[in-house]
């Protein structure tokens, strides 16, 4: 078999971390320069540059394949002294704003309970422990998310090539280039999920600063903020690493943030005290600064660039815009809007991706298997599928196993009262509404039904002049309440119904899609927690639902690690069987049955068969679009996938066959069962090494050798 050269020296953490050194202060220079930017909006815009900086790198070193170790480092360095250069000397004085930074950390530290309060305390608690769950699960869906980088690195660009999920090449990258060093240096891909938790910690800062901004007090802008990024698909996004998810909601909320007037409260009060009602007196605020206009729309064309679907938001921002700010304001600043624009997409990927899907796929939105996500536009299509997503709310996760099919019984009834058809043109394969089968677990959980819709309601009655901010006690402020309450409440109802609207339904729904209007709309909450009956009501929902995410997670990490601990054993027992009867056949030993922990995922079988096999190996792969070939990389990512099939794994490459040669194995998921004939048929000689198949014949996943010298056709064994 043939052997890859062993890691360089210089493949080590540092060199990973040194990349972000520079690419960290290089954005903080440039945040320095922008002196208009308060601290609240640094979090959005120092993560966006140093990602706009990243993607840059990459679009450059890409063309010329020489996005590897010193090519990396090399890019690096010129961009800081790029940088350095046209910023000059900043602003702020750094060591000045660092040592103040250190000094409240160390205060906050020595009374957290007193600073940050129980609520902010908590918050900081649960977040460092689904951190521990998420590494625990690590990985737990999503794969492609890390096939990208492991692709990028093994073709030494992000330029397009074959790939069996048409995500790899055509989706907006810029995200996933953040992990790129750190597989490239030291062959690790669990970095990411230090990432996800550091693009949620700022989420949830930018959310209760929104709520701030609407008038909300510390306390209740925090528990807002707890209560929204509690909703079920921030959490499911940090367990399953889906960092461009994290990351877009960040910025989209980071330029809305920009554009609201700041509030100039008097005093700030703890809930403990009478003010907590919101009563709080509050001078005229500050109408958004002319030169926050252009990074906030940056920053949402770097939202666009972060993942394909959030690009459905740019309308509704448009109009929120037009809202927000003057005429006047956008005409002054056109030019600077419009050099903004224009750098957000280019630095976010979406130009190059666009370009390279025309070039590559004949298609600027991508192959065929992504295309397929628009849905049909007809009337009743359109009302069928938000009536789906008003039926699917709340998550079905947190009922018991006995009430679940009278959950679906009513969910059902509720379609039929809204007049929704019980099936579509849409309704094929993938795309299947099995009202017996409510997505679990990607939902909006508790917080959405008994929290978020009323908070949508209660932003339309003070949009509307019916209820007064809570500190409007000037004209100027109250116009500007109205005003922002009426731009989140634009964004948070409008993405609902553009985003299941156009896209076709998903079996595991579309609220995962949604999570930069979930965050928007999440901070009209403070519209309701003014009231200390439903501040404890947000509190007691948010502690519930995080008793339920843990209780959930720590089952999960208990089957995946087979853990036979009572506490393990018994949150087992509460969660639904996943294990399956599988049987497995080597060359060595004859057919036997065993039992594998998790029915829905082919990890444990990657595990069984790359624990017989050498690493660095070449292997190809034959599988569909949600392909867990990434486990075949072996867990230091040594071994070079290249991929035998197309987007969405219909049919071989053409070239497959002289690709095969060069290869160790090949492995064949079920999505392609007669591949091995195929290939033997253009002159492969294959070696079965492993087969797996489920109770009903079902094969799982196959694995050849690849021996020199060609075969006859006219002898070859059916495949079976």
């Amino acid at each position: 078999m043939r052997r890859w050269p062993p890691a360089r020296r210089s493949d080590r953490m540092f060199a990973a971390t040194l990349v972000f050194v520079l690419w960290g202060s290089a954005a903080a220079l440039i945040t320095c320069r922008l002196a208009q930017s308060s601290r609240q909006v640094h979090a959005p815009v120092w993560s966006a540059l140093v990602t706009a900086l990243c993607g840059l790198n990459a679009q450059l070193l890409s063309p010329l394949r020489l996005l590897t170790g010193g090519g990396l480092l090399t890019a690096a360095g010129l961009t800081w002294l790029l940088v350095w250069l046209s910023v000059g000397r900043p602003k702020c004085d750094l060591r000045t704003a660092t040592a103040k930074a250190w000094r409240t950390t160390a205060a906050r530290l020595r009374h957290p309970i007193a600073k940050l309060g129980w609520s902010g305390l908590s918050g900081l608690t649960a977040l460092l422990g689904f951190l521990g769950l998420a590494f625990l699960n690590h990985p737990a869906g999503d794969l492609y998310h890390l096939q990208m980088p492991h692709y990028w690195v093994q073709h030494q660009s992000i330029a397009p090539f074959h790939a069996p999920n048409g995500r790899v090449t055509a989706f907006a990258f810029v995200t996933q280039t953040l992990r790129v060093p750190f597989l490239l240096y030291a062959g690790v891909d669990w970095v990411h999920l230090l990432l996800c938790a550091s693009a949620l910690t700022g989420l949830a800062m930018t959310i209760r600063e929104l709520a701030r901004r609407l008038g909300a007090t510390a306390s209740v802008a925090t528990a807002t903020a707890l209560v929204t990024v509690s909703c079920t698909p921030f959490a499911t996004a940090l367990a399953y690493g889906a960092l461009d998810s994290l990351l877009g909601a960040l910025w989209f909320s980071g330029s809305v943030l920009l554009l609201l007037p700041e509030r100039k409260d008097l005093h700030d009060p703890d809930p403990g005290r009478r003010e907590h009602r919101g009563t709080v007196p509050a001078t005229p605020g500050q109408r958004a600064l002319p030169g926050r206009v252009p990074l906030s729309i940056f920053l949402a064309c770097m939202a666009f660039g972060a993942k394909n679907t959030f690009v459905l938001m740019a309308p509704l921002y448009a109009i929120a815009l037009l809202i927000l700010v003057p005429l006047r304001v956008l005409r002054a600043q056109l030019a600077r809007c419009t050099v903004a624009a224009g750098v957000g997409l280019v630095a976010s990927g979406v130009v190059w991706n666009y370009t390279a899907n025309l070039l590559f796929h004949g298609d600027p939105r991508g192959p065929a298997v992504i295309v397929a996500h628009m849905a049909d536009l007809s009337p009743l299509s359109i009302w069928t599928r938000l009536g789906r997503g008003v039926a699917t709310l709340l998550d079905p996760t947190w009922l018991p196993m006995s009430a679940r099919p009278a959950w679906s019984s009513i969910s059902r009834t509720l379609l039929e009262a809204l007049g929704a058809a019980r099936s579509l043109a849409d309704d094929q394969g993938y795309y299947t509404f099995v009202a017996d089968r409510i997505p679990f677990r990607l939902c909006l959980g508790p917080a959405g039904p008994l929290l978020l819709a009323p908070a949508l309601a209660a932003g339309a009655l003070v949009a509307s002049g019916r209820m007064r901010p809570p500190t409007a006690t000037h004209a100027k402020t109250q116009g500007d309440g109205r005003r922002a309450s009426g731009a989140l409440l634009l964004l948070g109802c409008g993405g609902f119904v553009v985003c299941h609207g156009l896209l076709r339904w998903q079996p595991i729904g579309l609220y995962r899609l949604m999570l930069p209007t979930i965050a928007v709309a999440g901070a009209l909450v403070a519209h309701l927690l003014r009231r200390r009956s439903l501040y404890a009501l947000a509190l007691a929902l948010y502690a519930g639902n995080l008793i339920l995410l843990s209780a959930m997670y720590l089952g999960l990490a208990g089957r995946k690690h087979d853990l036979t601990d009572p506490v393990s054993r018994r949150l087992r027992r509460l969660q639904r069987d996943h294990s399956r009867q599988v049987t497995i056949e080597t060359p060595a030993q004859p057919p036997r049955p065993i039992t594998i922990r998790e029915r829905y995922s082919k990890r444990e079988l990657y595990e069984r068969l790359m624990g017989t096999l050498p690493a660095p190996l070449s292997i190809g792969v034959i599988a569909g679009p949600n392909s867990e070939a990434y486990y075949a990389a072996g867990p230091d990512k040594r071994n070079r996938l290249v991929p035998l099939v197309g987007a969405g794994g219909a049919s071989l490459l053409p070239d497959a066959a002289a690709r095969a040669h060069s290869l160790d194995i090949i492995v064949v998921e079920d999505t392609a069962p007669r591949a091995r004939q195929t290939l033997q048929h253009q002159g492969i000689q294959l070696e079965q090494l492993f087969r797996a198949t489920a109770e009903n014949a079902e094969p799982l996943l196959r694995a050849y050798r690849v021996k020199p010298g060609r075969n006859d056709p006219e002898r070859l064994p059916d495949d079976g």
